[in-house]
């Protein structure tokens, strides 16, 4: 009989057979940029096969960065680079990074969204970088989607890890068929190929199978991505290479060792049974047949992706364990889970009324088997396994397993919609389990508040399959938080997201309807901190919506809406900064429609708010925010007092807050910016006392490096003005400064990246004066710059600008 005691040894990663070519083929890539796909059907042994090839990488100090898809809407290529830099931070290969955050928190990845950064970044580096206040006050879409990297994105935060740790980095995405929608998951892969020289050295591995609808498809977008040009390639995988008679019998060895049915049996016939397949191999391992006749079964139900024992264990654990079968079939029903970040949310409420020893001892039984090493992640194996058990669990015809499914999914979702209170990661993964149960309700037949519970947080999702009626679920807020009262937070997130997206689709009058279910729903619940925040994002959106439309009357109703809910809770930041966050949009809209009275009404409002709360950092950014709007856009349209007031009002900020970084920066962008217009406007008295000021501020801060790069975009200004009005003494000047911060700060790109724009604009100019000795003694040090920085693809395009510009004019030993 089949031994049901698999495994302990789940948790130990098992011999890997028959793939040595296949093996040294991946780790030949490691070390060059590019994409490698392993592409075959189900259980053929891709995910093993990435899996060795990540840990022998991992064991030659690479930097590696593994995940696996489950279809929970996930972005696949983010959470690889979070696995690279939690194992980083694990190692200690973060220190450098950590320290260039402490001295520079605005400047790091400042190309990569809030949202990225917070889903991608170790905890204490989100903490050092104050991501989460920033996430806080962030107005745009409201839903729990995961941010999807752009090509930059992907690329800024592979380069800060080569830097950081200066070794090649290599990427995995398994089961990459079912990162839907394949269309989004294959744009930043065709980036990183079209743009791989900006890349630092980084190999994309990718697991793909090809059983399916979905699974075509991505296969058809890599043969695109393939046909585009030779950096990427697709490996079919197929059957274990037994040629070799030493691995053949090193796996019949181990067989024997393992398995008591293969003890006796012949080598060829073993062989023949297997077949190739590590499927077959996996059961076997697993399941540990005893009788040859099990071994076939077995053989025959791998092939066929049959897994018959689980109906016996499903009705055994129902008469004799009803707990651990509530516990099974949520397991199920629920994706699939692969990695311990999925499991830690879910957990407290999968094992309510459960310990883990009775998941451990699911595991020795081989009922479940183990994610990790540690054993502590359950789940039933490979995909088709899960898939297999769900529809197990769901069976029409089935008299006893799925009525026991339904009661424990009845359970479950409360437990899970109380969950979802914020836009945090754990809150998501709750969320994301509760739109997966939608996608079973034609099994379920979930009615009443559950189902609404299911839909409220399928609506966070814009990759929802299933259609909902966003009016019913504003009319049926209050209801279901009377029934489920400690789902109200879950609720009220998805009323302001529906609310969002209404406005950004011009749906007015459905938004006002949720607005104002939303309005209903604080009244009900006034001692509730996060429906009010909710209904603080809503106006804000609301009002923004109005600015867009002109709609002056309505943005000042909603206005003072927010103003009263603020004078209400003075003491909620959250509030607070929504407020100062409304009256920045509607600030600027009003200096883009010239109306400077009401502009100046709006930024008064931001200074009271500031007086009134002289300790809240992320008013007094918004005010600064909405200073710098006013001194950019009322040049050339307003009075010209305005720049200097906002300029002068800026200084005394600062003043007050020296400590304040972001009010630092701030004040460098608006000098920037008075520089530049000094420069056009011919004020060289007012320039250079505006460079000076620059001067001193880098001087006073060394080490933040926004307002240097704020220095080197003025002094590189202030040249192209130079070499316009032929100013050579100056020009050479600015060019000397420009080299000296470059010289002091090496690692600074973009500081490097405007001294060599300086040498191409003086370049070419000096070009068309035919003075050739300055522009070949340039010209080298453009070519110098671009030797020191080979993998600065910036450098090198302006080089080549350059050449490009003079190839009449070159002395013939440059050819």
């Amino acid at each position: 009989m089949v031994s049901g005691s698999a495994s302990a040894e789940h948790t130990k990663p098992r011999p890997c057979f028959g793939r040595q070519a296949d093996l040294a083929y991946l780790l030949g890539k490691a070390t060059s940029t590019g994409l490698t796909a392993v592409v075959g059907p189900a259980q053929v042994g891709k995910t093993r096969l990435l899996e060795q090839t990540r840990d022998k990488l991992r064991d030659e100090c690479f930097v590696v960065g593994y995940a696996e898809s489950t279809e929970d809407h996930r972005d696949l290529l983010l959470r690889a680079l979070k696995d690279a830099y939690a194992h980083a931070a694990a190692t200690g290969g973060l220190s450098v990074l950590l320290d260039k955050a402490g001295d520079d928190r605005a400047g790091i990845l400042a190309h990569v969204s809030v949202a990225a950064l917070a889903a991608v970044l170790p905890r204490e580096l989100q903490e050092l970088l104050d991501l989460a206040q920033r996430a806080a006050v962030d107005v745009g879409s409201l839903g729990l989607d995961p941010p999807r990297l752009t090509g930059d994105e992907a690329l800024s935060l592979t380069a800060l890890l080569a830097t950081v740790s200066r070794r090649p980095t290599v990427l995995f995405l398994d089961a990459w068929q079912k990162d839907a929608p394949v269309a989004a998951a294959a744009a930043p892969l065709q980036c990183f190929l079209e743009h791989a020289d900006r890349w630092p050295i980084c190999h994309l591995y990718l697991g793909v199978g090809t059983d399916d609808d979905p699974g075509q498809e991505a296969r058809d977008r890599l043969l695109d991505l393939v046909a585009a040009g030779p950096l990427a390639e697709v490996r079919e995988l197929g059957g274990m290479d037994l040629r070799d008679a030493g691995e053949s019998r090193r796996l019949l060895g181990h067989l024997a060792n393992e398995v008591p049915a293969a003890r006796g049996l012949e080598p060829a016939v073993a062989l023949k049974l297997l077949d190739g397949r590590p499927g077959v191999l996996h059961r076997w391992l697993t399941m540990k047949p005893e009788t040859t006749e099990e071994l076939e079964r077995l053989a025959d139900d791998a092939r066929l992706a049959r897994y018959p024992e689980l109906h016996a264990v499903f009705l055994e654990r129902c008469r004799s364990a009803p707990r651990i079968a509530c516990f099974l079939a949520a397991l199920a029903i629920l994706p699939r889970l692969n990695d311990e970040s999925v499991w830690r949310p879910l957990s407290p409420v999968l094992l309510k009324d459960l310990d883990p020893e009775s998941v451990r001892a699911l595991q020795a039984d081989g009922v479940l088997e183990a994610v990790d090493a540690a054993g502590d992640v359950p789940c039933y194996g490979h995909e088709t396994r899960h898939d297999a058990a769900r529809r197990v669990w769901l069976s029409a015809d089935e008299p006893v397993l799925r009525p026991v499914a339904r009661n424990a999914v009845k359970r479950l979702i409360p437990a899970l919609a109380e969950r979802v209170t914020d836009l945090g990661q754990d809150s998501s993964l709750c969320a994301t389990a509760l739109a997966a149960i939608l996608e079973q309700q034609a099994d379920l037949q979930l009615k009443g508040g559950l189902l609404l519970l299911c839909q409220y947080a399928a609506s966070l999702f814009s990759a929802s399959s299933t259609p909902l009626d966003f009016d019913l679920l504003g009319t049926k807020a209050a209801a279901t938080t009377r029934e489920h009262p400690r789902a109200t937070a879950l609720v009220a997130l998805a009323l302001a997201d529906i609310q969002y997206l209404a406005g950004r689709q011009g749906d007015r009058a459905c938004g006002d309807a949720l607005l104002d279910d939303l309005r209903k729903l604080c009244a009900r619940h006034p001692d509730d901190a996060a429906v009010r925040e909710r209904l603080a994002v809503a106006l804000v959106n609301a009002a923004g919506q109005a600015s867009l439309e002109r709609d002056r009357i309505c943005r000042d109703a909603l206005l003072n809406e927010l103003r009263r809910l603020c004078a209400r809770h003075p003491r909620e930041a959250t509030v607070r900064e929504r407020l100062a966050a409304a009256l920045v949009n509607a600030a600027r809209h009003a200096s883009e429609e010239r109306d400077w009275a009401g502009r100046d009404v709006l930024l008064n409002g931001l200074r009271r708010l500031c007086a009134e709360h002289p300790g809240d950092p992320v008013v007094r950014e918004r005010l600064a925010m909405a200073l710098v709007d006013s001194e950019d856009l009322a040049f050339g349209q307003g009075p010209r007092a305005n720049c200097n007031d906002a300029l002068e009002e800026l200084r005394r900020l600062y003043a007050e807050h020296p400590g304040d970084a972001v009010l630092r920066r701030r004040l460098a962008m608006a000098l920037v910016n008075t520089v530049d217009r000094a420069c056009r406007e011919g004020h060289p008295a007012g320039r250079d006392s505006l460079l000076e000021e620059l001067r001193r501020l880098h001087a006073e801060h060394p080490a933040d490096a926004a307002v240097r790069e704020r220095l080197a975009t003025a002094l590189a200004s202030a040249m192209d003005r130079a070499v316009q009005e032929e100013h050579p003494a100056w020009r050479n000047a600015l060019l000397r400064e420009l080299r000296a911060l470059a010289a002091e700060h090496p690692e600074d790109g973009p500081v490097r990246e405007l001294l060599a724009a300086a040498l191409y604009t003086t370049v070419v100019h000096i070009h068309r004066g035919k003075d050739r000795a300055s522009r070949d003694t340039l010209l080298d040090e453009l070519r110098g710059l671009c030797a020191e920085h080979p993998d600065d693809a910036t450098l090198h395009e302006r080089l080549t600008m350059a050449l490009f510009n003079m190839p009449t004019l070159l002395p013939a030993d440059q050819g």
